[in-house]
């Protein structure tokens, strides 16, 4: 069957068409019609009601819907720009799709594509209107009508087995309705972080597409599939609710929303000098995060003591833990006028390593100036505890599917931090003046706004946070919207222009909301309030006394759509980048290794499921070292969140291998993560031999050819000292992957080269040999062998749905069997009654 379906194939789908196309393309080219006739052109009054039914759809949308202005500015100005603005994204087109191309082509046996001619044409795209939305968030939405009929000259040359083709796309129609949604606003240029892009309806698509300098769009049925398959392509990509998505900046810095938590412990002060000239000091220190709003923290007063202590404990957030510090100032407190300043310090964020408690002890000084004589002198020290806690995605509980372990009888439920940003406020009007600022209260503690000097709808934006034990269900907000005299009089210097207690149990269940109240005591005033919880989660900590703050995020199976397949290509953009740039190649590999290798065939346990990324696991013995490789894939998963640190570390390995000259691996991407990490002993000792290999291979379902191929990706590396007790690389070219381990191997002791234990053992074991001798000798059947096994190692425990591959096949064969044969007789049928119809008219 599968020789039949192959010669069957051939002949329909490969002769059939090919045939079928040419003998009708040209008898439809050769039957050129002759009577071909200008339009007849009217003015408008003249049209009959049938013609003016035929012209509604293309008129302007600014005329059908007075919701959509007209901006004719706006084509005026892409008239005049339209031949610079030409240039500029052509050459932007090129740079961008040439390394595409140059990645690509290998696979399909392509020796090159090149640009022979790229001009977008002289005709610029036209908006026939634009409609703009209002929304309450921070967010510009536009949905402009373009339509573009232009004259672009898209020109291909393709050289593949020693022949050339060049395809030219031509006379190119585009009619679209997109929406363009700009979001969030941010206080930095150019005020937005992101452009998301969304189709309101399938666009009209219309080109020529020329081969030899032959239209194939003049074929019958090809010009009208091809359009619906365009159609359809890009309706499954962008059509709302799915958007492209373009980041320009870093939300996270632009918007400086907060980041991490610092939990400050204040232990004690020594020695510090006395400044009353009568009896001690009164120490209390004062903390600050700089460029913060914030207000400052204080720890209490201890009375004459020049060695007080404290133990007392803080929690600050963080915006940006580069750029900002800790900021200590000792005082000494006076019952009447200003508090003496005993000395201060500061301490950079970026200092500090997350998650690790550092006790450091601070010299005070007079002030921060460095050439300051009088900072000589000793001013005493204080000791403190700081714990930087950042919010990530990977810092999570050990397993969220199961209950989290009980914290003794006492201790605060989940917590988090309450941000509470005030926005504006409408329509507010005071009886005797209307300088309005606002007052918020939450548990007895205060904030307030910036004043705006007589305004009725004042604006602050400004942001506000609560660092909490718990979650703040039964909890109010009380937000007062309050006026203060600008003149200097006792006559109605303050009033309330309204207020308003928000419960919070809507925030802690919907995680944010943004609403606008009406405020109480006010005739038409609003105020508009946004609100965020953060939700952490308090655990025990088997290794640290201290408690640690977790992000609960559910862990679900990706869907595997277009999105996500974007997004796995966008990580492999970035990876390989990486990889390419920093030289940690083999690092990466030894990533995906370990957190595969722990696979039991028995259990189901274990694999390839991102649990690495967990501190119980990655502080086992075997991956010490693997936290670098860990922090590499945290700056590729800020780019790409929407992979699952599963697939994004098999990618890793799979990238380091190809990057360092090795063979492609076919990567399938879906797995699930997981927070459950395996006990520590799954993965191979390299100090025991053939038994032991068997035992953890075979352990997760691999076998002997496996061991072997899989041993053969130590060409790549060498092992240090500190993690693993050996020292050294295993060939003379670390970062090149090749078949260089097992030639090395077989030549034995080698000067500066590392042999493990294990890869003595290869050398020992008759049936690991054989494999070790062909390796060294072909290194294609190394390729191809390793990766297949690399393919299964990242798969251990993960089934994709591929479904029959040879019913597929034979199936797909038959298909196009019929298919060819069908378009050729059908291409020359509709040729020759084409020609007839023509005849008889």
């Amino acid at each position: 069957m599968g020789f039949f379906s192959t010669i069957l194939g051939f002949c329909g789908f490969g002769v059939g068409v090919s045939t079928g196309l040419v003998i009708g393309y040209y008898l439809f080219i050769y039957f050129q019609p002759s009577d071909v006739k200008d339009p007849v052109i009217r003015p408008l009054v003249e049209q009959d009601s049938q013609s003016l039914q035929r012209l509604l759809p293309e008129i302007p949308l600014w005329v059908k819907n007075p919701d959509y202005d007209r901006i004719d500015w706006l084509n005026k100005f892409l008239e005049l720009m339209w031949p610079y603005l030409d240039k500029a994204i052509c050459k932007t087109a090129k740079n961008i799709a040439k390394p595409i191309i140059a990645e690509q082509i290998p696979k399909y046996k392509i020796e090159s594509v090149e640009f022979e001619e790229l001009t977008l044409g002289s005709l610029p795209p036209t908006f026939q209107g634009m409609k703009v939305f209002v929304t309450e968030e921070k967010e510009l939405v536009m949905e402009p009508s373009l339509k573009w009929a232009g004259n672009p000259n898209v020109t291909l040359g393709v050289k593949a087995f020693g022949l050339k083709a060049t395809v030219q796309a031509v006379d190119l129609q585009i009619f679209a309705q997109p929406r363009i949604t700009l979001k969030p606003l941010v206080p930095s240029f150019p005020c937005f972080a992101k452009i998301f892009v969304s189709l309101m309806e399938k666009p009209h698509v219309d080109f020529g597409l020329k081969l030899f300098g032959a239209d194939l769009m003049s074929i019958p049925g090809l010009y009208i599939f091809v359009q619906e398959l365009i159609k359809d392509q890009v309706a499954n990509m962008y059509l709302w609710p799915k958007t492209l998505e373009v980041e320009i900046l870093d939300p996270t810095k632009a918007m400086m929303r907060p980041v991490g938590i610092l939990h400050v412990k204040v232990l004690r002060a020594m020695k510090l000098r006395k400044k009353d000239l009568l009896g001690a000091s009164d120490p209390y220190v004062k903390l600050k995060i700089t460029e913060s709003k914030a207000p400052s923290k204080k720890t209490s007063v201890k009375h004459k003591n020049l060695n007080p202590e404290w133990n007392e404990d803080f929690s600050i957030v963080v915006k940006d833990p580069e750029s900002q510090a800790l900021e200590f100032i000792v005082y000494d407190w006076e019952q009447v006028g200003k508090h003496d300043k005993m000395g201060m310090n500061v301490v950079p964020l970026k200092e500090l390593t997350p998650d690790e408690p550092k006790v450091m002890t601070l010299d005070l000084l007079k002030n921060l100036n460095q050439n300051d004589a009088q900072d000589d002198k000793f001013r005493g020290q204080l000791v403190v505890e700081l714990t930087y806690k950042p919010f990530k995605e990977g810092d999570m509980s050990k397993d969220l599917d199961n209950p989290l372990q009980k914290a003794p009888e006492g201790t605060p439920p989940s917590g988090g931090v309450l941000v509470v940003i005030v926005h504006e406020a409408q329509d507010v009007e005071g009886k005797h003046h209307t300088n309005p600022y606002v007052r918020i209260i939450f548990k007895g503690e205060e904030r307030k706004t910036k004043q705006v000097k007589k305004n009725r709808d004042p604006r602050w934006d400004e942001e506000f946070t609560f660092v909490l034990e718990e979650p703040p269900l039964k909890e109010k907000l009380h937000v007062e919207v309050l006026s203060t005299s600008t003149r200097i009089g006792l006559l109605h210097p303050k009033e309330t222009l309204g207020y308003v207690n928000i419960s919070l149990a809507d925030v802690v269940n919907n995680k944010r909301i943004n609403e606008k109240y009406h405020l109480i005591d006010s005739k038409n005033g609003k105020v508009q309030i946004e609100m965020q919880w953060l939700v952490i989660q308090k655990i025990l900590s088997h290794r640290h006394r201290h408690q640690r703050l977790i992000f609960r995020i559910p862990m679900a199976k990706p869907i595997i759509d277009t999105e996500y397949l974007k997004e796995i290509e966008k990580a492999r953009r970035e990876l390989r980048a990486f990889i390419s740039n920093k030289n940690c190649a083999p690092i990466m590999l030894r990533l995906a290794w370990h957190d595969a290798g722990t696979y039991d065939v028995n259990t189901k346990t274990g694999g390839p499921n991102g649990s690495i990324r967990n501190e119980e696991e990655y502080t086992h013995g075997a991956n010490s070292g693997l936290k670098i490789a860990l922090d590499f894939c945290e700056q590729v998963k800020s780019k790409c969140p929407k992979i699952t640190y599963a697939d994004l570390y098999q990618l890793a390995g799979v990238v380091a291998v190809e990057v360092t000259g090795g063979p492609t691996i076919n990567f399938v991407p879906g797995r699930k993560d997981s927070n459950a990490s395996p006990k520590e002993g799954r993965l191979p000792d390299a100090k025991k031999g053939a038994p032991h290999l068997r035992e953890v291979f075979y352990r997760m379902g691999l076998s002997d050819k496996d061991i072997v191929a899989l041993s053969g990706g130590h060409t790549l590396g060498r092992a240090h000292p500190e993690r693993s007790g050996f020292d050294g690389p295993w060939t003379k070219e670390p970062l090149k992957f090749d078949n260089s381990y097992f030639v090395e191997l077989l030549k034995g002791e080698s000067e500066g080269l590392l042999k493990l234990p294990t890869d003595t053992a290869l050398l020992e074991d008759p049936e690991f040999r054989r494999y070790v001798e062909l390796y060294a000798k072909d290194e294609d059947a190394f390729f191809k062998d390793y990766a297949e096994s690399h393919k299964k190692l990242s798969e251990l425990g993960f089934t994709p749905h591929t479904g029959s591959k040879a019913i597929v096949k034979d199936c797909t064969i038959l298909a196009q069997s019929a298919v060819g044969v069908a378009v050729a007789a059908a291409v020359v049928i509709l040729s020759y009654l084409y020609e007839a119809r023509k005849k008889m008219k």
